[in-house]
């Protein structure tokens, strides 16, 4: 009960800091953001995700610790959990005052930006901000006409305002379990949910190792007071690292046990081989009757090395020996240990083996830690082909793989029941069933069968990893003395291929597909046969298409040349016929004629170009889009209606602006089928790309476009997170406006308003109405 106390009193105290301080300024230093590499990273509150210009090749972001680095054109996003951002400071680094290209951001206003004051400065009113960097260096000692970078060693959050303080971190994820802990990216801060995990061992105030059902971490430093048995649930804030490759929650400013609750108990080893222990670190083993070897003075059981971490052994192991060893295993760069918690013990008895895990199928083995002793479970696998006492490659329903000298004798064709233990590795990306002590045929039962290879084409063998299958019609190329059939060698593993396959012929070849490192290598089982391909010219292509397809002709021979014409006149004769050299596109309706010299073999197909579907305003709405960027074959439409406004800031239900009066933005516009609209429910946001739309259209420049009726090319995407029209690369004035067209000066009395209403005086630009006509003020 006091211990609960302590926390509720610990808890409160928090709560008050955090709203006594939320104003307070935040400091994110560059070290804490150098997880951007694998994805966005979270650091008390704040989301950055940094991305590289389309085309570009070069880093969107360079970390070393020190600074963080975005190249020209380049772009940082930052988002806050809770609260608008009013003032955001980057503070340079050396790098970044040497070369600071001009900085431009979605929203808000770049209010300062200057190498010689080491800082780049935006102010605003918004919980997502996009930073651009500039194409040219401006700014800093390295000159002029230099690609721009922007360099910075720590970002500020803060003066006041609606700016989120520290405060409890209410934007930290959380992660379910351990195994998700250590799948963030390095530097994470985290909250880490704890179910029935237990403490392993506490080595002082340094390490406490704690496991639960999904893995193990070592608590380094954190200040956490725990003893060895505990059981925890609840959550704990820590940040994610690495030391040597040992996984580490380290601690954080939100570090504490306010939201730990603890019980007693007791905590056993699991037993486990040596050669299982890469798949434990951190985790609390023992491995029984091991005998000890000796390289340099160092101590091994197996490949594991011996050491005293904990200072608990009495001299040294002799090698030779067999012994109980019941520790911690950790991580040292590449070389895995084993952390004796007490002293070993004699095992010449070898004690209980190792838990072996039984798994159901083939997939499910393969989707195991490499080297882990497991039983498969056998259910109508099939044995596909015997290299002798090498390979056997087996299939079931899940998957193939290799049975890599197990020992095993069965023949091809006879199918497989009941269960066999062996040890998942892979070898040069095979993936293999190898031999272990507990390998043997006592649990399967074979029968007689046939098994038939799998149709596929080339693009599919690297799916097919060890299994087998037959390519039909297929045409050899050659490179360096090697063959291939598109990116896959053809490899004579099991010596059956009689010569070489000539290039440039088709074949029917069948065999085992496997992978030796980043190659895919098919082997035949049986020597090729001249293929059975297709003895016809055949045109492809979308036979319907919006704007453009691209045609493909295939010969039924690869040395026959082929013409062929877009006219419709015969291509053999015609004098307007092309010679076949690659696919091609066509923009427009047509009918592609095609005549294979060396066969005299004709083939034509017609195309037709449809015209783009036209949509309303309403039909935008209603379409309710979940994508906010365009997806491969998505088509574009035209969308009419009235230009009412314009979207100020990051959101459309705050920032929409039914007027051309004081547009401060060129980047979008509010589009609704009724001219006079003031209903942001009943309007779609457009984006206006950087072209000639944005150049035409934008109120900023042109308020005498308001009230005018328009019709855009574009992607039907989510826009401020309602349904929009984006990517637009077209438009048309229809001719058709909401007003009379009248200079200011010929308003001489009566009271104008806006179409919201409000009183306005002969200064206003945009839609007015006096005397019951709308009229557009210039």
């Amino acid at each position: 009960m006091n211990k609960t106390l302590r926390f509720s009193l610990l808890s409160m105290l928090l709560m008050l800091c955090g709203s006594m301080f939320a104003a307070d300024d935040v400091t994110i230093s560059a070290d804490k953001l150098s997880g951007l590499p694998e994805g966005p990273v979270t650091v008390s509150g704040y989301t950055f995700t940094a991305d590289k210009a389309e085309g570009k090749t070069a880093p969107a972001y360079n970390t070393n610790g020190n600074d963080v680095r975005l190249y020209a054109l380049n772009t940082l996003n930052i988002k806050s959990a809770s609260g608008n951002m009013t003032k955001i400071t980057f503070n340079l680094s050396a790098q970044g005052k040497k070369r600071l290209a001009p900085i431009t951001a979605s929203v808000g206003t770049i209010a300062k930006q200057n190498s010689a004051d080491e800082t780049v400065v935006w102010t605003g009113n918004a919980s997502e901000v996009t930073f651009t960097v500039g194409e040219k260096a401006t700014y800093g000692t390295d000159g002029e006409d230099k690609a721009g970078q922007f360099d910075f060693s720590s970002v500020v959050f803060g003066e006041g305002g609606d700016t989120p303080g520290p405060g409890p971190d209410p934007g930290v994820q959380t992660v379910a379990n351990i195994a998700a802990f250590k799948a963030l990216a390095a530097k994470t801060e985290a909250e880490l949910t704890l179910k029935d995990a237990e403490v392993l061992y506490v080595n002082g105030t340094n390490d406490i190792y704690v496991r639960d059902a999904s893995g193990a971490i070592d608590f380094y430093k954190t200040g956490l007071e725990l003893t060895a048995g505990q059981k925890l649930n609840g959550s704990v804030i820590g940040i994610y690292d690495t030391y040597n490759n040992t996984p580490e929650l380290t601690k954080s400013e939100n570090t504490n046990a306010s939201k730990i609750t603890v019980s007693s108990g007791t905590v056993t080893a699991k037993n486990i081989s040596a050669a299982d222990a890469a798949n434990y670190i951190c985790d609390l083993v023992k491995i029984s009757g091991a005998t000890v070897t000796e390289n340099g003075g160092n101590y091994y059981v197996g490949d594991v090395q011996i050491y005293d971490k904990f200072k608990v052994m009495t001299g040294t192991p002799e090698a030779g020996k067999t012994y109980d060893i019941e520790g911690i295993v950790i991580m040292y760069k590449e070389v895995v240990e084993i952390c004796p918690i007490k002293d070993y013990t004699d095992g010449s008895d070898p004690g209980p083996g190792p838990d072996i895990q039984t798994v159901a199928n083939i997939a499910a083995f393969k989707a195991l830690a490499n080297n882990t002793e497991a039983t498969l479970t056998l259910k109508d696998a099939e044995v596909l082909y015997v290299n002798g006492t090498n390979d056997m490659y087996v299939r079931d329903a899940s998957g193939a793989i290799d049975f890599f000298r197990t020992g095993l004798t069965y023949t091809a064709g006879q199918k497989l029941n009941g269960s066999v233990t062996g040890k998942y590795s892979l070898y040069q990306n095979t993936p293999e069933l190898a031999k272990t002590d507990n390998t043997n045929g006592d649990k399967i039962t074979a029968t007689d069968g046939t098994v038939t290879a799998k149709s596929i084409t080339a693009a599919e063998v690297k799916n097919n990893i060890c299994d087998l299958v037959k390519l039909t019609g297929v045409t050899v190329t050659e490179n360096e003395g090697k063959y291939y059939i598109d990116d896959v060698q053809i490899y004579d593993k099991f010596k059956v291929m009689t010569g070489t396959p000539e290039v440039g012929k088709t074949y029917d070849i069948e065999g085992i597909a496997i992978m030796f490192n980043d190659v895919v290598e098919l082997c035949p089982i049986s020597d090729y046969t001249a293929g059975s391909g297709p003895a016809e010219l055949v045109i492809s292509g979308a036979a319907t298409f919006e704007e453009s397809t691209v045609v493909t002709i295939t010969p039924s021979d690869v040395d026959h040349d082929v013409y062929y014409t877009l006219d419709g006149s015969d291509p053999k004769t015609s004098s307007t016929n092309k010679r076949y050299m690659e696919p091609f596109t066509i923009t427009e309706s047509c009918t592609v004629k095609a005549w294979e010299e060396d066969a005299d073999l004709y083939a034509e197909m017609t195309f037709t170009k449809s015209a783009p579907q036209e949509l309303t305003v309403e039909d935008v709405i209603a379409a309710n889009p979940e994508n906010t960027n365009s997806t491969d074959g998505q088509v574009k439409v035209w969308v009419t209606g009235y230009i009412v406004g314009y979207i100020e800031g990051a959101k459309i239900e705050e920032g929409a602006k039914f007027q051309a009066e004081g547009c401060e933005t060129k980047t979008n516009l509010l589009l609704a089928t009724n001219y006079a609209e003031n209903n942001v429910a009943n309007c779609i946001p457009v984006q206006l790309p950087n072209n000639n739309v944005r150049t035409d259209l934008n109120l900023q420049d042109h308020p005498e476009n308001l009230g005018k009726e328009v019709k855009l090319y574009g992607h039907v995407l989510k826009y401020f997170s309602v349904p929009g029209l984006k990517n637009v690369t077209a438009y048309e004035f229809t001719g058709n406006t909401s007003v009379d067209m009248i200079n200011a000066e010929t308003i001489s009395d009566g009271k104008m308003y806006n179409v919201a209403g409000q009183r306005v005086d002969a200064s206003y630009k945009g839609i007015v109405i006096m005397n019951g006509k709308k009229y557009m003020m210039k």
